[in-house]
């Protein structure tokens, strides 16, 4: 089911989608290459033991499918997949989602 709300969508998802949704999996593999990200692999100076560990940043703060996230369509093209193949295998919408 997906209605919109004031420029945002609201998406109703069972919890089988949601526990895709929030994979370890599906995170990485949004985040993981994305042009956005930016990545810092650290720096250990072992004569001086000067340390700077790695970092990773975020315009979203790897939060998929936020509004400042750049893959942010992507995402819902996913959401709304997923809310098709519920209706298709018969699983009962139980989470709603603000997109």
């Amino acid at each position: 089911m997906v209605k919109t709300i004031k420029s945002k969508k609201e998406v109703w998802v069972s919890r089988l989608a949601l526990d895709y949704l929030q994979s370890k999996e599906v995170e990485e593999a949004f985040c993981g290459d994305c042009l956005a990200n930016s990545h810092y692999e650290g720096y250990f100076n072992p004569s001086s033991g000067y340390a700077e560990p790695p970092d990773e940043e975020c315009p979203a703060d790897f939060e998929i499918g936020s509004r400042k996230c750049v893959r942010k369509q992507l995402f819902e093209e996913v959401v709304d997949t997923l809310v098709e193949l519920d209706q298709l295998v018969g699983l009962r919408p139980e989470v709603k989602l603000i997109l």
